[in-house]
């Protein structure tokens, strides 16, 4: 974002720039580049996004990490909120048997929508569901669902679902992506109070089928801890933890 500022400023001590030309750049700076919506810098990170990834060959886990936590543009990231040994951790054991269905509760930035993609079968029907904006102070803005769509590559399906997950209308949407299909993966990073994540699991993880996997990320923190503790109960499970971090939580229905 410097580099663009500075450019411009060269460009206009340097050169003989109408004045119009430089009201016009400047304001297109501060509008892109300051733009908190979004909704203008979008555009210019998934061409951004689609020309890195294009560029990652092989696609292996380890460069597909380098990019997820690497990828920025105007401001734009899909940097995961997990650490990245714990979900390099994780991939590994989807890599096992790559799900043809999965669900993500709890999206924010993409960083893990986008790494899950990538493991999941060439065919896969991936669903988000999340808050919307602003609600709770969490969510993203519906134009970064723009973003989140490019994740899905060859013969993918994305649903982004933007619903409360502890509703009703929320199940209700989830039930009708799958159209009586089981998922393969579950993944719980939504609401972090012991109530929400009780929610979440209670909900969904009749939707996974026997032989699937669901996952609890942040499983150290003291009300996740809580419920993961009663919730692994009669499960094969693993602990996936790095040091001080948060932790993944993987149980095998």
């Amino acid at each position: 974002m410097g580099l663009i500022r500075d450019k411009l400023h060269i460009m206009n001590d340097h050169y003989d720039v109408p004045e119009f030309v430089r009201t016009a750049t400047h304001y297109a700076y501060r509008r892109v580049v300051k733009d908190p919506s979004e909704s203008l810098r979008i555009p210019f990170a998934i061409k951004k996004f689609e020309s890195g990834y294009s560029k990652i060959n092989p696609k292996t886990r380890e460069k597909l990490l380098d990019f997820a936590f690497g990828f920025e543009y105007f401001g734009v990231s899909i940097k995961p909120g997990q650490n990245r040994q714990e979900i390099s951790q994780l991939l590994e054991v989807l890599e096992r048997d790559p799900p043809r269905r999965l669900l993500e509760v709890g999206t924010y930035l993409g960083g893990t929508l986008f790494l899950f993609a990538n493991v999941a079968a060439k065919d896969a029907h991936i669903i988000s569901l999340d808050l919307p904006h602003g609600v709770n102070r969490m969510g993203y803005p519906e134009v970064r669902g723009t973003l989140f769509k490019r994740f899905a590559t060859g013969g993918q399906k994305m649903d982004l679902i933007q619903i409360d997950s502890h509703t009703r209308p929320a199940l209700d949407a989830v039930e009708k992506a799958l159209a009586g299909s089981k998922l393969d993966f579950l993944f719980i990073d939504g609401d972090h109070t012991s109530e929400g994540v009780r929610k979440d699991f209670e909900m969904y993880s009749p939707l996974v089928r026997k032989g699937g996997i669901i996952a609890f990320h942040d499983i150290t923190w003291d009300h996740v801890r809580d419920y993961w503790h009663s919730a692994r109960k009669g499960y094969r499970y693993e602990e996936l933890l790095a040091g001080n971090s948060p932790g993944i939580g993987v149980m095998f229905v």
